[in-house]
């Protein structure tokens, strides 16, 4: 549901009698999904509602978006079912099988995107709650192609400069480089193609998967570089 944003006539669209309406209209197994603000300028907002989906629906799900002409550029939506779980229920091997050819979506994708519902905001023994901001940043984090847009900025500038750096300030050649917190390798890569012997580190499998396909499409392990999380 592309709903407005929770002011005026449009705020009961994001209150729970109206997801409870929306609820009993579904079929079982049926899937509702709606827009829910930016987690960086609406927290509360956000937290409201997945705190009224749950109490309403079986399994709720927050992903996030890219998008940036709305405030932040940063956007989170709840998918909601009765029955359906789109981590649980997810198979790769089905949209293999499909023989379907995307040019975006991938299941590193998929499971990142979702991942951020697996947490829960109830507090554990010696840990503090994690906010609903928190785990979509983190599934932002997941999702490699999520954080090619996001992240993809001035990236041949940047190496130009690191280059620039190796060469005018180091006090030997430098031919080996330890990308930490490499992410997707937007500069790994790009230094690896200029001769340099890479090493990455990640603590996103998800990042290293995508990094590693990349990777492989450019032979560039058989020049000896590296990554894992």
């Amino acid at each position: 549901m592309d709903a407005s944003d929770p002011v005026g006539p449009a705020e009961v669209l994001f209150q729970k009698p109206f997801h409870k309406n929306v609820a009993r209209c579904l079929n079982p197994g049926g899937i509702f999904v709606t827009q829910s603000e930016s987690p960086f300028f609406h927290q509360k907002t956000v937290q409201g509602i997945q705190r009224n989906l749950r109490e309403i629906f079986p399994v709720v799900r927050l992903y996030t978006a890219n998008i940036p002409t709305y405030p932040s550029g940063f956007w989170s939506f709840s998918l909601c079912s009765d029955k359906v779980d789109p981590v649980a229920h997810f198979k790769e091997s089905r949209v293999k099988k499909a023989g379907l050819t995307f040019k975006y979506y991938n299941a590193a994708l998929h499971r990142g995107l979702l991942r951020p519902a697996l947490l829960h905001a109830g507090r554990r023994r010696g840990h503090r709650p994690v906010s609903d901001a928190v785990r979509a940043q983190r599934g932002q984090y997941s999702a490699p192609r999520y954080y090619e847009i996001a992240f993809d900025m001035n990236r041949k500038q940047e190496v130009d400069f690191l280059v620039h750096a190796f060469r005018t300030y180091a006090r030997r050649p430098i031919r080996t480089v330890l990308d930490i917190a490499c992410g997707t390798g937007p500069h790994l890569i790009r230094l690896a193609e200029r001769g340099y012997r890479m090493s990455g580190l990640d603590l996103s499998p998800e990042n290293i998967d995508f990094l590693r396909q990349r990777a492989a499409g450019k032979e560039l392990r058989r020049a000896g570089s590296t990554w894992a999380t």
